[in-house]
């Protein structure tokens, strides 16, 4: 849950956690870095009308070392596909090295506290809602710039949130515009016993992006859609420029094959549903175009 109204946080999100978690710190590290393949508009698909976008994630450093553990070094890339049909969006993870893996997650967004309940037809669903301040957050994640509870927008005057945030926008409601994410997130896998890891590391990803989106308002506040559009296409071309250095580095440096982790033989797989609540929230927001 958080404290913008629905029309902003498209901005919001393409902005921030697009162009900066690329940026900052997917493209940061050995053997990572993201290829925007396709960005196109479509007519017909998740949601009706919306935006597609074909990205690979050459992850490297950037999953638990749990998991990177279990992979062979080529498997270390994860393709995205994701309909933007705002305020519907799906988006898909698959690995092309990793049989049966995926990750689904569809998105709702509803100007409400995550008290809706029926917006998913899946029967064996679990329930997890998300407090961006209460939440706890690994020591090595924190940072204190990103912390709701230290944080006060230069631009807005919004913040610092209370521990008792949502309660006390639940007593006067209507005082501030908010809006919930609900996320359907579907995940199948072929590890045996990772299912539950796989859980909490997703919940952890929402928590920290989100904390990043209440967080760093004062970095998009302001914006035009035309400029985060422009945004994006430096950024697009900044990737390119950084992926073509690191496939040439590759080649250079490339050694000898080695034998794939008799671990990622395939096992009985686990395929599971579950649902994310986000709810971030704010103080009464300017204007601002979209």
């Amino acid at each position: 849950m958080l404290l913008f109204s629905i029309p902003q946080y498209p901005a919001l999100m393409t902005c921030l956690l697009g162009l900066h978690n690329i940026s900052r710190e997917e493209s940061c590290g050995e053997g990572s870095g993201v290829e925007i393949l396709e960005n196109k508009p479509y007519t017909d698909g998740p949601g009706g009308t919306g935006q597609y976008t074909h990205k690979v994630y050459h992850i490297g450093m950037h999953i638990p070392s749990w998991f990177r553990s279990i992979l062979p070094k080529a498997a270390l890339r994860v393709e995205e596909e994701s309909w933007n049909a705002y305020p519907y969006t799906r988006t898909r993870y698959t690995c092309p090295f990793v049989e049966k893996f995926s990750i689904d997650i569809e998105t709702y967004y509803k100007p409400d506290t995550g008290n809706q309940a029926d917006l998913s037809d899946t029967r064996q669903t679990m329930l997890y809602p998300i407090d961006i301040v209460t939440d706890p957050i690994a020591a090595h994640e924190y940072k204190v710039e990103e912390d709701p509870r230290l944080y006060k927008s230069t631009k807005t005057q919004r913040g610092p949130l209370r521990d008792d945030w949502i309660e006390e926008y639940n007593n006067n409601p209507g005082k501030t515009p908010i809006m919930c994410a609900y996320k359907l997130c579907k995940v199948e896998f072929r590890y045996w016993g990772m299912q539950s890891k796989i859980e909490r590391f997703i919940h952890d990803v929402m928590v920290r992006a989100h904390r990043q989106a209440w967080c760093w308002q004062d970095e998009w506040y302001g914006l035009t859609m035309e400029d985060i559009r422009q945004l994006e296409l430096e950024t697009q071309l900044a990737l390119a420029r950084k992926m073509a250095h690191i496939r040439v580095m590759t080649r250079t440096c490339k050694k000898p094959p080695h034998l794939v982790s008799p671990l990622c033989s395939p096992l009985p797989h686990a395929i599971y549903s579950f649902d994310v609540t986000s709810t971030c929230r704010t103080h009464p927001p300017p204007e601002f175009p979209v």
